[in-house]
């Protein structure tokens, strides 16, 4: 049985990094083990009942924490534009109005928790204020908001039906909350 080859990491992307990898399966299991950690960390008791969950800060804080081991600048907001997302002078602006939104929405119950929390992870991928790792920081937003209110946890289509991959049906679910219909993405983070 043959090897299956490994694909190289891009040399645009390479420079970032800051561990000594050299294909993309092994920057996939880099930033697997880091946002494991970070999960952990976020998931906490002690985590959760922090006032400030929905603080810029704060998710300044995870962002770092789930790709501390990986990317450089890990924390800091994107400082290039992008074909999407918000302008670079713009994140922080965004990443405050939507948190101050989202905080607002489970304080005086504006949604299902589940909604808030899926309305939170649309809005903050809407801004991309990562260079690498906007989806999954928005969904592990959206998780630890989820947990803080003690809700059953979202599933982000792991038990999504077959025929599309979990991502095709992610980014579809996307592109009608951009429409204004939040239904497909939050049925796909609850399958």
């Amino acid at each position: 049985m043959s090897a299956v080859a490994e694909e190289p990491i891009p040399a645009g992307m390479a420079a970032f990094l800051l561990p000594s990898l050299s294909t993309t399966s092994q920057l996939q299991e880099a930033e697997r083990l880091n946002i494991h950690e970070a999960r952990i960390w976020a998931m906490h008791q002690r985590t959760l009942q922090r006032t400030d969950l929905f603080s810029v800060e704060f998710q300044r804080e995870l962002h770092r924490r789930m790709f501390r081991r990986v990317w450089r600048g890990a924390g800091d907001f994107r400082k290039t534009a992008s074909t999407q997302g918000w302008e670079p002078d713009r994140i922080e602006e965004g990443v405050r109005l939507f948190a101050d939104d989202a905080d607002a929405w489970f304080k005086f119950s504006t949604y299902p928790v589940h909604e808030c929390a899926v309305r939170l992870h649309h809005r903050l991928v809407s801004v991309r204020p990562w260079g690498h790792g906007n989806g999954r920081h928005a969904r592990l937003m959206a998780d630890v908001a989820v947990a803080a209110h003690a809700e059953a946890p979202l599933t982000w289509g792991m038990g999504a039906p077959g025929g599309r991959t979990p991502r095709e049906i992610y980014i579809e679910a996307i592109a009608s909350a951009d429409n204004g219909d939040i239904a497909a993405l939050l049925a796909f983070a609850r399958s």
